[in-house]
């Protein structure tokens, strides 16, 4: 349903840009370009998730057809709360120093580096007062029963945002000196101070649910049951409750991605060691810690510095945080689901109006959970507007993210089957390299793949050609795509996940057997394939590059 969104959505964005900025008096056309720009670079840059989330949940609980002023009023109030996310990020990535969001220069910086200084927290603020400005527009063009309440829930959620980010701030444990030149760097801690009290798997929940769950879940969704005049204060409690946890599932995956994913993919730069925070891996990883390990972590987390980041990773790659991660998102999705099972239901011609209604619609709930479930980017809901969003009960498996014994265990043992009729595709990302000091294992692995023979003749006389052209044993590119499982290939030993960026040609002779999805990157085609090739016993290397791979099956 989201995915289908995503072109009438965008088409509004040039009336919201008229709404705030139409008639402003020529005295600040100065003005009126600069929060132009602003709102262009920041607004609409994003998956856009949180709007179409609006509009979708409108669509879902109303009844009838809407009035195209209604449906105009609706996607207003959805680019509203992309405004609010917008001046939250603008704002956050200031006060973390943060360099980088949504693969480019944070806003704050850019600013800065244009010699404006600390206006970007103007502009912040600029970008939420421009939601009240908006809403107010839109409801005088089209009043609704219900405006006042939905003034009330940005508020609100805007509110409990500001909670969480003091929550949040408050619960960190950066270390920091500072003299009159500024900022120095840190010392090392006393160890009598116990500064990681805080960082406790509870209260890692609380920041999650007031700095995250409200404004990018309860908002979006609620908003859009008030606008379908939804009544029942049952379906509102109800839906709460199921995306508080969806909210709190987010921020386990924002906190995995900030240490383990790429910053090409993620979009930013991973700060949350250095800074300190209270994050599910840290929480996670001091249940689990020995006592030479907690000292590690003591003395190190939340310090500026490489050589504490790394000690810190080392730690949590010695816990294998990645494998618990997995494993913990597989059952916290179990357990949203679960819930939504219990208070909604599938009838198509269920009355959501109704003052006594009592269930929820299931799948669009559902829906809204995959959007998220195994998601590689901070905002990779879906891409180029197609219809990766409806995962519904599939798996992904990132191996980029896992430690060489989560791979062992997911692939080795047979995690990944590649014979069986789920295994359909695969999306599209890019992972930091990974080293393999035990190469003779990867050649131990029997994997039955998929494709027809003229297919698998093709990769493997280009392969081996890109092999030879590079000058050592991995062929190296940047995006792998997936090919449907039409019958077994037996005899391909994995010796290397090889990724092709130019092999188009294939993917047009064989269109039938080949599901191809677009690539992270605006300038690349994102046409590759997932290559299961036969190495020979000479060719040698050291170093197996895992740069971006992520099985759904």
């Amino acid at each position: 349903m989201l995915a289908k969104l995503t072109s009438d959505f965008d088409s509004f964005f040039e009336n919201v840009l008229s709404t705030l900025y139409g008639s402003l008096s020529c005295d600040l056309d100065l003005v009126k370009a600069h929060f132009t720009r602003v709102s262009k670079y920041n607004v609409p840059n994003g998956k856009k998730v949180r709007g179409r989330i609006c509009v979708a949940a409108f669509k879902c609980f109303a009844k009838g057809e809407a009035s195209d002023d209604l449906l105009r009023l609706v996607n207003l109030v959805g680019w509203a709360i992309e405004l609010v996310e917008s001046a939250f990020l603008v704002l956050d990535d200031l006060i973390d120093g943060s360099f980088m969001r949504r693969g480019q220069i944070s806003w704050g910086l850019l600013q800065q580096r244009e010699g404006h200084g600390l206006i970007g927290i103007n502009d912040g603020l600029h970008l939420y007062i421009s939601v009240q400005q908006l809403l107010m527009a839109g409801f005088h063009s089209r009043p609704h029963p219900r405006c006042l309440e939905i003034l009330k829930l940005f508020g609100d959620c805007a509110n409990s945002t500001c909670f969480g980010q003091a929550l949040d701030i408050l619960s960190s444990s950066q270390l920091q000196s500072i003299d009159s030149n500024g900022m120095l760097p840190c010392e090392k801690p006393n160890l009598n101070y116990d500064r990681l009290r805080d960082a406790t798997v509870s209260r890692f929940a609380s920041i999650a649910k007031w700095k995250t769950s409200y404004y990018s879940f309860v908002l979006p969704v609620a908003a859009g049951m008030l606008l379908a005049d939804v009544k029942s204060d049952v379906l509102f409690s109800n839906a709460e409750s199921i995306l508080l946890k969806i909210g709190e599932y987010f921020q386990m995956q924002d906190d995995f991605l900030d240490v383990y994913g790429d910053e090409k993919v993620t979009g930013k730069v991973g700060t949350d060691i250095e800074e300190g925070k209270c994050s599910w891996l840290i929480a996670t990883a001091l249940e689990k810690t020995s006592s030479e390990q907690r000292d590690a972590l003591s003395k190190n987390y939340g310090l500026k510095d490489p050589d504490c980041v790394r000690a810190v990773r080392k730690v949590f790659d010695e816990l294998d945080l990645p494998s618990l991660y997995s494993a913990y998102e597989d059952q916290s999705r179990k357990h949203i689901l679960d819930l939504i099972k219990s208070v909604s239901t599938e009838k198509k011609d269920e009355d959501f109006t109704d003052p006594v209604a009592t269930k929820l619609p299931r799948q669009f709930f559902i829906e809204i959970l995959n959007i998220f479930h195994r998601r590689k980017n901070l905002e990779s809901y879906s891409e180029g507007g197609g219809d990766g969003v409806e995962y519904h009960d599939q798996k992904c498996y990132h191996l980029g993210a896992f430690h060489k014994l989560s791979i062992y265990t997911y692939l080795y043992k047979g995690g990944v089957d590649f014979t069986s009729p789920n295994t359909m595709r695969l999306r599209v990302y890019s992972v930091p390299p990974m080293d393999c000091d035990d190469s003779n294992s990867f050649s131990k692995l029997i994997v039955r793949s998929v494709s027809s023979s003229e297919l698998v003749c093709a990769l493997k006389e280009y392969l081996l050609s890109f092999v030879v052209v590079m000058g050592r044993g991995w062929a190296r590119g940047q995006v792998v795509g997936a090919c449907a499982p039409t019958r077994a290939l037996p005899d391909l030993c994995l010796r290397a996940w090889v990724m092709v960026t130019t092999a188009n040609q294939i993917v047009y002779k064989n269109p039938e057997l080949i599901q191809v999805l677009p690539g992270p990157y605006g300038n690349n085609p994102g046409f590759a394939f997932l290559a299961v090739v036969e190495y020979f016993t000479d060719c040698t290397t050291d170093i197996l590059d895992i740069l971006g791979l992520v099985l759904v099956v």
